[in-house]
């Protein structure tokens, strides 16, 4: 089966035990951390220690190389932009163009930080149960009920809103592989061929994301969601791998503030 980037995997990992609260809250630390201006050498190690987090969590890279895939394009075009604009470090000069080694450096560091943002919000969703998120996101916003807002109805959206983009990047490759079997081409032809194929993917799409939310609400309408109070009954059992995980990530955070005052 073909794995999709985000999607949730059930597994008996080191990574899924950790409570939810606690993962959301280092998730966040890291991606605030990609966009530091730390040392080059800094963001690599960060890719091998999210990188090396993925594996131990029983999660496989092939979503994100595959998605990573799609943005070559971007990417090159990236590096042209920042090698004519740099001003440094000027390696070929043709005529009033300057070719900047520095904008290759500029380069790099966009993909890294690409690459850790997509592996780290990768680590979150595929490796936390959704129910879990939802009570996560729910506990962080409990300061909003003194404002009378209903912390659980944003968590749910939020929780729902997270757990369908893998579902929809789902359909939207069987929609895909259907209209390749139909005769439809996404990567030959002209670019007004290219767009009519585009709209026969978007039109299905978008046709299933509400049929797919009507039965959302349908659901959630016969389990009697919203009728009374909620009751919740939520219990960690994994102290000590929660304990060991908080360490680890508070060792990683102060060696990567070190070397990047020493490097």
């Amino acid at each position: 089966m073909k794995m999709i980037f985000g999607k949730y995997v059930e597994n008996d990992s080191w990574l899924s035990k950790i409570d939810a609260r606690i993962k959301l809250v280092m998730i966040l630390c890291l991606m605030i951390l990609s966009f530091v201006n730390f040392n080059f050498f800094i963001y690599v190690g960060l890719f091998l220690s999210v990188v090396i987090f993925t594996l131990v969590g029983k999660l496989t890279l092939k979503p994100i190389v595959s998605f990573f895939k799609g943005m070559w394009l971007i990417l090159v075009i990236l590096l042209v932009i920042n090698v004519l604009t740099g001003s440094n470090y000027i390696f070929l000069e043709l005529g009033v163009l300057k070719f900047s080694f520095e904008g290759v450096i500029d380069t790099l560091y966009i993909t890294l930080r690409l690459l850790n943002i997509l592996l780290i919000s990768n680590l979150l969703t595929a490796s936390t149960n959704p129910s879990e998120l939802t009570y996560a996101i729910e506990f962080y916003l409990v300061p909003l009920k003194l404002f009378k807002v209903d912390i659980h109805e944003i968590a749910l959206m939020m929780s729902i809103a997270i757990r369908f983009v893998p579902t929809l990047m789902e359909e939207a490759d069987k929609i895909m592989k259907a209209q390749t079997s139909r005769g439809a081409s996404f990567d030959k032809g002209k670019y007004g061929d290219k767009i009519k194929s585009m709209i026969s993917l978007i039109v299905p799409l978008f046709i299933s994301c509400f049929e797919k939310s009507d039965d959302l609400s349908e659901a959630i309408l016969v389990k009697g969601y919203g009728i009374g109070t909620r009751s919740k009954y939520i219990r960690s059992n994994h102290i000590i791998i929660n304990v060991i995980s908080v360490f680890a990530f508070l060792s990683l955070i102060t060696t990567m503030f070190v070397l990047n005052g020493v490097i």
